[in-house]
């Protein structure tokens, strides 16, 4: 649960501060999340909410639980460095803004996870009294979405090479190759 693991990096209630800078990879979490949020719109202005379901679905379980979460691992422990600010601001916008998101589908686990952890930071008394962004300070950028993508699909065409020659992920390999 991602609220569980922001809760043992935010033990005070002060809202995370905005970080100096953004990696390359939080620029492209949160371009992302500019894009899913358009996406999500596009989806219920069009009548289409299954649209805006799956958009978010797949930022959230794809894009943030699968991958960033773990290529952010190591540089979140890395605990009060820049680097680490930076990742858990990404983490925390894109958890914020995906509940309100969330909360047309799924209005009682979204308030609940509101109350849990939120409310002490954004002050007001519930999710749906905060406004719904309609963009982050970040714009999306295609460009670095679709390298993500290319970047995504290598590490997972290398994860089924090396299970397939028995190499567990945890050892580390010399060299990759890629044609």
């Amino acid at each position: 649960n991602l609220i569980v693991f922001l809760e043992r990096f935010y033990t005070t209630n002060k809202k995370p501060p905005i970080p100096k800078s953004l990696s390359p990879i939080d620029h492209w979490l949160l371009s992302r999340l500019n894009s899913t949020m358009n996406e999500f719109r596009s989806g219920f202005e069009t009548h289409e909410p299954n649209r805006s379901a799956k958009a978010l679905r797949s930022f959230i379980v794809e894009d943030l639980s699968r991958f960033y979460m773990k290529v952010a691992k190591e540089r979140i422990s890395a605990d009060g460095s820049d680097e680490s600010n930076a990742a858990l601001y990404s983490i925390y916008v894109s958890l914020l803004e995906s509940l309100k998101m969330l909360g047309c589908f799924s209005p009682f686990i979204s308030e609940h996870l509101y109350q849990k952890f939120f409310k002490k930071f954004e002050g007001e008394e519930s999710l749906f009294l905060m406004k719904f962004s309609t963009e982050l300070n970040i714009s999306s950028d295609a460009r670095c979405e679709k390298q993500m993508e290319s970047i995504k699909e290598i590490v997972s065409v290398a994860l089924v090479a090396r299970q397939n020659a028995g190499v567990k992920v945890r050892w580390p390999i010399r060299n990759l190759h890629i044609q």
